[in-house]
């Protein structure tokens, strides 16, 4: 009996790509992008309670459903091989269709943008918002000063944290060749789409 095209994938490149998209993938993407979205959310929260700036909380509040939910998707996911299958495991509704065609310049500069002003967008705040602490002593304590420092390095060094095990774990075993982030070899592109030009593993 022969074995199902996923199956011969994985026995051919499991331990070069990631040739499925499951829970494991999904629980580590989100053990790396979690702690920074809860440090970032803390940070902007407290600017607004300690400086009254909610432009910032209000710009990230509008900013992260509309880039991973629907930006985010249509620009990247769609047009990812695991988006096809039918299996595919998301916390986020899949509201696009799969596009077959590889993603664009204009996609994957569009994507990077996005991508920057997540992981800019927090710690710029911060910034300011320390600075507006640290301008007004007779009116806040110094102990202020101090935690909002540590939340901003807290913050970088988790922006640091998602950056590296999202370049180096994930994007350097993922079967998306067309994204901007994707680190897998040539050699091992190569041999892929010389087996399976169609990307099979996706009729799932």
């Amino acid at each position: 009996m022969m074995p199902r095209e996923e199956e011969r994938i994985n026995l051919n490149f499991s331990e070069k790509l990631n040739c499925n998209w499951n829970r494991k993938l999904l629980l580590s993407y989100l053990s790396y992008l979690s702690p920074y979205m809860l440090i970032s959310t803390i940070g902007l929260v407290l600017l607004k309670i300690w400086t009254g700036k909610n432009s910032f909380i209000i710009t990230y509040s509008i900013f992260l459903p509309i880039f991973f939910v629907l930006f985010r998707p249509l620009i990247q996911c769609s047009h990812c091989p695991y988006y096809k299958e039918k299996r595919f495991i998301d916390p986020l509704p899949k509201i696009w269709k799969f596009n077959f065609r590889p993603m664009n310049n204009f996609e994957r500069i569009s994507y990077l943008v996005g991508l920057g002003f997540f992981l800019v967008l927090p710690l710029t705040a911060q910034f300011i918002g320390l600075g507006f602490l640290i301008n007004n002593l007779v009116i806040f304590n110094n102990w202020k000063i101090i935690v909002y420092s540590l939340i901003i390095l807290t913050t970088f060094i988790l922006n640091l944290f998602f950056i590296f095990n999202l370049y180096t774990k994930l994007c350097t075993c993922c079967i998306h060749f067309s994204c901007p982030l994707n680190r897998v070899s040539k050699e091992v592109k190569n041999e892929f789409e010389n087996l399976y030009p169609e990307y099979e593993i996706m009729n799932l």
